[in-house]
């Protein structure tokens, strides 16, 4: 691919981006499918937040959580106000779904899907 990036073809200049997981991400990735891990999105985290804090906030409130991940922007380190969580429980994994209730975290109502 390397060779068609920044060429022009048809008078039209190609730029190619591409991603590549840290091996601890592909590792959590692809240990999820063998693991039944049930997971969420969770929006509209407030940038100040850190993984850490997330996690004990969730997990006071679910048991089965058993890990969650903020996104951040890969070039500036700054958080992109989304995240996952995985729960190994199915029934807390469907109470965090349908729950009517919004949890509210630092001033912010999380969505999940």
């Amino acid at each position: 691919m390397k060779e068609y990036n920044r060429k022009k073809i048809n008078g039209h200049l190609i730029l190619l981006n591409w991603t590549k997981l840290s091996q601890k991400e592909y590792d959590l990735k692809h240990s999820n499918i063998n693991n039944n891990l049930f997971t969420v999105y969770i929006g509209n985290i407030d940038p100040s937040v850190k993984e850490e804090e997330l996690f004990q906030f969730l997990k006071n409130k679910y048991q089965s959580l058993e890990s969650c991940k903020i996104i951040y922007d890969s070039y500036n380190n700054i958080s992109k106000g989304f995240g996952f969580a995985d729960f190994s429980d199915i029934d807390e994994y469907n109470s965090i779904l349908n729950n009517k209730e919004k949890l509210i975290f630092k001033n912010n109502g999380l969505i999940i899907k």
